[in-house]
């Protein structure tokens, strides 16, 4: 992958046409504050399909073997066309730590519409706080989108810039509606109700 922001174009073979891709990323950090121990956010946290599930336009999570994962994540252009947007992850549990990690070895997936392959890495930090556990909750991600042919000459300064205003706007999206939903959810399970 290329620098985040960049624009680049991929060969072709046979008789069809180059293909651009625009390479964005984001990230962005969240503290949760649960009135509970350590181990039982740990533990929830620790809910790997759960935790993906609750990421807002989430279209479907796979569990694979040794701890990886498939979150598939969906949107619209607004014109019409649906996008999806695919991220393979291994999970690595460490005392205090659990991260999410990319990963490029698992099957292609094949969607309708646009589909384009993703990076996402996260990590939720678990300390002790006056009131209960601290969650500190960094999400970074990386997108490879191919472009619509309509979008082929417009300077790569304008894609930049309406990619770059489009991912912020996206992860902004991501983690207020994540941190709304694990709040949600994790309520309930205190209560003994099953996840959303």
């Amino acid at each position: 992958m290329t620098a985040p922001g960049s624009v680049r174009y991929l060969g072709s073979t046979g008789h069809s046409t180059n293909t651009r891709i625009l390479d964005l990323s984001g990230s962005a950090t969240h503290y949760f504050q649960f009135a509970t121990a350590t181990d039982a956010a740990y533990s929830y946290f620790a809910d790997i399909p759960t935790i993906l599930r609750l990421l807002p336009d989430t279209l479907d999570v796979k569990t694979y073997a040794n701890d990886m994962y498939r979150l598939i994540v969906g949107a619209s252009d607004h014109h019409g066309h649906s996008m999806t947007a695919v991220f393979d992850m291994q999970v690595v549990c460490e005392e205090g730590r659990i991260l999410l990690l990319p990963i490029n070895t698992m099957p292609a997936y094949t969607g309708r519409g646009i589909t384009f392959p993703g990076e996402l890495q996260a990590e939720a930090i678990f300390k002790p706080g006056r009131k209960g556990t601290v969650v500190e909750y960094n999400l970074d991600v990386i997108l490879s989108i191919p472009l619509p042919r309509a979008l082929f000459f417009m300077p790569q300064t304008m894609l930049q810039n309406m990619g770059e205003h489009a991912m912020s706007f996206k992860i902004t999206h991501m983690i207020s509606g994540f941190a709304q939903a694990i709040e949600k959810d994790f309520a309930r399970r205190l209560r003994g109700q099953p996840s959303l």
